[in-house]
């Protein structure tokens, strides 16, 4: 394991995703195959989703709706075995039924093959399909269980929902699945909540509630045993797309039930699942293993190795993981993390999925935490800093970096997750971050290559990221009192030693060290671990730190080696090794805890939640004292081998934890501590600054729950590696060397680092002139330059010749210097690495919306989207809400809030805009024109797009409809783009005249920056949407691997290539002249337009109503400036006309009726309205969820 072993071993039960589904397939090609691989997948929602929204090529409960919804049974029965804590008769004996088949299907891997599951679900090992029948075993006669027993059990469900309702009166999660909607779905959720856990289905007729009496046995079994014990958040409607309940749509102009909304998808969903999975040869494959989250990544890099392992399924079990299934792919295009970096650290999550990536620029890792932020702390730290060091540096040792980060922007939004959280208690936001190879979006550089570092300046980087990993243990400082939040900080034990082996040992297959090898790395490492004088206990981990980089096969030390014996004590005849035939320089720790000591320790202890948990050797006078914290624990007890000295096994209690006597405690230590006469073995808590001062006077300076001397056979046992029935007699612990990249001889890169800051210098790559073909000294003449041609490319030009230099991670290539060696035939290009400013977002230098090629194109940060399966926004005529008005709005961050004033030219003669804020605000006048805003003017359907200083526009953008996105939470213009050029423009010229005037056809003015981003922009949202083939002859296929889409920036030329003219266009085009769109159709693209939206960890996005005054006034005057170089008049996005406030408006927010006489206004807010103080107090307990101070 690479995290700690908490208490208590309580593992969270989600029968159902409490987090909304996305497309996993959203950033690949639509002509390639995906791999995926989800781990910790709680609910089935996003693979159903990702069939349904991209038709390509926990187990028991989702096996079981898998095989349910291929069954051909009926959904609605389907939807309630899987949502409902009670069933009806029929739904009952439906489940009973399908769980009888699956027990005997489940007997072995041969029955599960034979029938005919195998087709579309497959079992990565025996273990997993013998859980799963032990399961489904237990779901088909639960039935027939005591009458005393069911009536326990049903006692218990109704006990537990009762306590989660009154500890839950008000829960703001549950309307998540709205996005901006939240503050108007919140009572609806929340009263749809309490029915749910009142009646245990999601019925609204009394009837279907009281016929549903029977307690569904798929939510009994969990890994705590035979309990109901869900987690607070199930609710089955959060797991869908809730927006279209509260929204008009072209079918709808009024609200709709939410629970209707949730089946309508849940059936549309099943009914492409089934059709994937039902033929010969099935579009889709899901295959299943039960295992731990960081191991079962390890055992699939292992297996095409033929590295034989010791991994365990959990910490908390003794079963061997061992992939014994019909083989699994071992590299995959698309890794879900789910929310697994909250609970096993970032650092080992992206360092154990990254070997398992296809090596393809395509290839994305997902991760999903709770950002936990606090009243004036740097947003940045509350995610980048669980990377444990500087971006650029983590992302060349581990070779994964946020997209979000060197794009600037997001295609999806979580504004609404920051406006309705920011001022409640927990200050905490879910932030869905994708995580790419840093050189992905520059097609001449995404190939991965050796990276050289000084030696001395890695051994550095890594104790900097050492002591990131293990901040924790840190003493505070006692002249600054720290805060609750930085204290809440240290709770968080994440990572352990096992961690920066881990990450080492994927870093010396990348890195080459100069100036002496790893070896030089690691003497620094160690040296600077040794001096670093800010961990109270720094000496007790030290043999931890050199056990772990030992097992993971980077590193041993004297104490580890095989002769270990004859260099440290050749006289010493320990007595614990007595009868060992050898003793090898690792060996394992047993130590039995009495169930009687673990009540003691932890009882009263619920307020502090989870502790993490250690072993800890000592001797009299401190011969040695070290700390162990790679822990498993199982409830049982030790047998010892009869006859095979070192050889134990351990005996697992079905009663589990809380039901057995004693607790297994194992753990791994170098054999020569355990020579030192008189070492006690003690198990105890990690001292953080909270648990110690809570337990420090009931178990003492140490934490002690329990201590035994080594020889105490009772509770002490040695044996010769952790206990485990493996196949492969060669397992081990310890993996072999691990494997080291090899320099380059020539054209190579190497890294300088800032030994400051911890962050990477510059960047040089040394070009060999002679593979260029040159063969005598350079005459000095002879011109040289470079110039950045991709985000990681420099080109360089020797006379007439050109050559590359091609860089691991994106470059600022605008600083770059040259240092020129004539005779010698080489050209050092040194660059800085991209980094984004303190507390602001920019873009890569070069094309801000690359399009990539793998099985085809794609683009390389806007996600794909299925137009026509997305809800068309359509308010019918009436008043734009203020939703709408707040959510355009807020892509913008604070910070590009500002920036129309410093685009003013009486503050800055000479303004440099930023091309993406541009951009940004152009995309909000579309969606804004189209509305009828500012000051509700007729809605606009056409737009006129001219570069600054000319009066011809460059493009023409129709707009047929807004559509929701509804997994992305954001908005989506259907629009059709005709570039106008020379060549084609003639047959647009009459139509153009004959366009309404600008108010119904506005012209949007561009800085050139801004005209450019556009042109680079529009492949993405072409290509996003594309539902047809690229044409043989397609502009793009001689350009596109080198990476040149779009096909020109230049006025007088089209970025877009013609294989996609009028395909998928209407005959009609609403509120266009049919003579304009005839003319126009043949020569436009289809395309999905959507707002780009700030990233919430570079810098802090806008809360509505910030800077609106100074905003409008910017605006209105950049507006009539640029009005009169044209001479025209320009529609200007402005909050003018409805309030863009969340709240209802003119109306009361309960009742819905007008004041009396006036509307009474929240004094908190100053938003929610209301017509008296009844109102006002009905609605307190929803409305102070999402109420925030003004």
């Amino acid at each position: 394991m690479s995290y700690p072993l908490y208490w208590p071993f309580k593992n969270h039960y989600y029968p159902i995703g409490i987090t909304s589904p996305i497309c996993l397939t959203q950033y690949l090609p639509v002509e390639q195959a995906a791999d995926v691989l989800l781990l910790g997948c709680d609910d089935p929602r996003n693979i159903l989703y990702t069939v349904y929204a991209d038709l390509r090529p926990q187990t028991a409960r989702n096996i079981l709706l898998y095989t349910l919804v291929c069954s051909g049974a009926s959904l609605d029965a389907v939807w309630n075995i899987f949502y409902h804590f009670h069933l009806d008769d029929q739904s009952y004996e439906l489940l009973e039924a399908q769980c009888h088949l699956l027990a005997t299907a489940s007997k072995s891997m041969q029955n599960w093959q034979c029938f005919g599951l195998g087709a579309y679900l497959k079992m990565c090992d025996s273990y997993t399909l013998a859980e799963m029948h032990r399961h489904w075993q237990l779901y088909a006669t639960f039935s027939s269980k005591p009458r005393s027993r069911l009536d326990e059990l049903h006692a218990e469900q109704k006990s537990v929902s009762r306590r989660i309702l009154d500890e839950h009166t008000v829960l703001g999660s549950v309307s998540r699945s709205a996005g901006m909607l939240w503050p108007e779905s919140l009572k609806t959720m929340n009263n749809l909540y309490e029915q749910y856990w009142n009646t245990g289905t999601t019925f609204s007729c009394e009837q279907d509630c009281a016929r549903s009496e029977k307690l569904n046995p798929s939510f009994v079994y969990t890994l705590a045993g035979e309990k109901f014990d869900p987690h607070f958040a199930t609710f089955p409607l959060q797991a869908f797309l809730l927006t279209p309940a509260f929204v008009p749509d072209e079918q709808s102009d009024r609200d709709r039930n939410p629970t209707d909304i949730a089946k309508g998808q849940f059936r549309s969903w099943c009914g492409t699942f089934r059709d994937a999975v039902r033929s010969s040869h099935p579009r889709l494959v899901v295959r299943f293993c039960v295992s731990d989250v960081v191991s079962f990544p390890k055992a699939l890099h292992n297996k095409p190795q033929g590295i034989p392992t010791r991994l365990f399924t959990s910490a908390l079990s003794g079963q061997a993981l061992e992939l014994d299934g019909e083989s699994p792919p071992c590299a995959f295009d698309v890794i879900d993390t789910s929310g697994h970096v909250d609970y096993s650290g970032m650092v080992n999550i992206l360092v154990s999925m990254k070997p398992l990536l296809k090596a393809l620029p395509s290839s994305v890792l997902y991760t999903e935490n709770l950002v936990r932020d606090a009243p004036g702390a740097d947003a940045t730290i509350a995610l980048l800093g669980r990377l444990c060091g500087d971006v650029s540096a983590m992302s060349l040792l581990i070779g994964l970096t946020p997209r979000s980060y060197l794009s600037g922007f997001n295609t999806y939004s979580n504004v609404h997750e920051i406006l309705f959280n920011s001022d409640r208690f927990s200050r905490q936001f879910q932030e869905r971050v994708t995580w790419c190879a840093p050189a992905s979006s520059d097609p001449q550089a995404w190939r991965e290559q050796p990276i050289e570092f000084n030696a001395k300046e890695l051994g550095a980087l890594l104790f900097k990221v050492y002591d990131q990993l293990c901040a924790d243990e840190k003493a505070l400082n006692p002249l600054r009192i720290p805060s609750l939040y930085t204290l809440k900080l240290m709770e968080q034990q994440d990572h352990d030693r096992a961690s920066l082996a881990q990450l080492v040992r994927l870093a010396m297959s990348r890195i080459v060290p100069s100036g002496g090898g790893w070896e030089a790395v690691f003497d620094v490492l160690f040296k600077l671990v040794e001096e670093d004088p800010s961990r109270l206990f720094a000496d007790y981990y030290h043999e931890e730190l050199c056990l772990q980089l030992h097992l993971h096969g980077v590193v041993t030390t004297k104490s580890l080696s095989p002769a270990w014996r004859s260099q440290l004590m050749p006289n010493a005849n320990p007595r614990v090794f007595c009868g060992w035939a050898d003793i090898p320089p690792v060996v394992c720790v047993l130590l039995t805890v009495p169930r009687e000591s673990l009540t003691r320790a932890f009882d009263g202890t619920e307020r502090l939640l989870s502790m993490a948990l250690m072993c800890h050797l000592s001797s009299p006078g401190g011969r040695i004292d070290t700390f162990a914290c790679d822990l498993h624990a199982i409830p049982g007890r030790v047998e010892p081998t009869p006859g095979a000295p070192g050889a134990a096994a351990i005996v697992r209690d079905e009663r589990g934890v809380e039901g057995a006597p004693s607790l297994v405690v194992s753990f791994l230590v170098p054999a020569w501590l355990l020579t030192i006469p008189q070492t006690q073995v003690l198990f105890a808590i990690r001292p953080t600054p909270v648990v110690a001062a809570d337990l420090l006077d009931k178990l003492g300076p140490m934490l002690e729950i329990f201590s035994a001397h080594l020889t105490d056979k009772r509770h002490v046992c040695v044996a010769r590696e952790r206990p485990g029935v493996f196949a492969d007699p060669r397992a081990s612990d310890v993996l072999p060397a691990a494997p080291r990249s090899r320099a380059l001889s020539s054209n190579r890169v190497a890294v300088k680092m800032d030994g400051r800051s911890g962050r990477v210098g510059t960047m040089t790559f040394k070009l060999d002139l002679a593979a260029m073909g040159f063969s005598s000294p350079l005459e000095p003449s002879l011109p040289i330059a470079a110039e950045q041609t991709g985000a990681c490319t420099m080109e360089v030009t020797v006379g007439d010749k050109r050559g590359y230099a091609r860089y691991p991670f994106p470059i600022k290539g605008s600083e770059h210097r040259l240092r020129i060696a004539r005779r010698s035939l080489y050209v050092e290009v040194i660059v800085p690495p991209f980094s984004q400013p303190k507390g602001a977002g920019r873009t890569l230098d070069g094309n801000m919306f690359p399009v990539i090629k793998t099985a085809g194109l794609t683009p390389w940060n806007v996600h794909h989207v299925s137009l026509d399966i997305a809800p068309i926004l359509d308010f019918k005529g009436a008043e734009v809400p203020a939703w709408l008005i707040e959510h355009i709005l807020c892509q913008h961050s604070e910070r590009e809030m500002a920036v129309p004033c410093r685009l003013d030219p009486s503050v800055i003669p000479e303004p440099q805009p930023e091309a993406l804020t541009g951009l940004k605000q152009s995309i909000r006048m579309i969606f804004d024109a189209f509305h009828g805003l500012p000051q509700n003017r007729a809605p606009a359907r056409i737009f006129q797009f001219v570069e600054r200083g000319t009066t011809r526009p460059f493009m023409l953008i129709f707009v047929r409809h807004v559509r929701l996105d509804l997994s992305s939470f954001t908005l989506l213009a259907d629009a059709a783009v005709v570039p106008l050029v020379p060549e084609t423009s003639h047959t647009l010229d009459e139509a153009l005249r004959s366009l309404p005037g600008p108010l119904l056809a506005p012209f949007i003015s561009l800085l050139a920056p801004e005209a450019i981003a556009w042109r680079q922009l529009l492949p993405a949202v072409v290509e996003r949407c594309r539902t047809w083939p690229h044409k043989p002859n397609c502009e793009y296929a001689s350009e596109s691997d080198s990476g040149r889409i779009p096909v020109s920036v230049q006025w007088d030329a089209s970025p877009l290539c013609g294989c996609g003219h009028g395909i998928g266009l209407p005959d009609a085009m609403p509120g266009v002249p049919a003579t304009v769109w005839q003319a126009a159709r043949p020569l436009a693209t289809r395309a999905a337009i959507s707002l780009l939206f700030a990233v919430s960890y570079l810098e802090p996005v806008v809360a509505g109503g910030i800077a609106a005054e100074a905003h409008e006034a910017a605006m209105a005057a950049l507006a009539r400036r640029r009005a009169a170089d044209l001479g025209v008049d320009i529609v200007v996005s402005s909050r003018a006309g409805p309030s863009t406030q969340a709240g209802p408006g003119k109306k009361c927010r309960v009742c819905g009726g007008p004041g009396k006489p006036k509307l009474r206004v929240c004094g908190r807010c100053k938003q929610a309205k209301y017509c008296s103080p009844d109102c006002s107090r009905a609605d307190w307990e929803t409305h102070k969820v999402v109420c925030r101070r003004t």
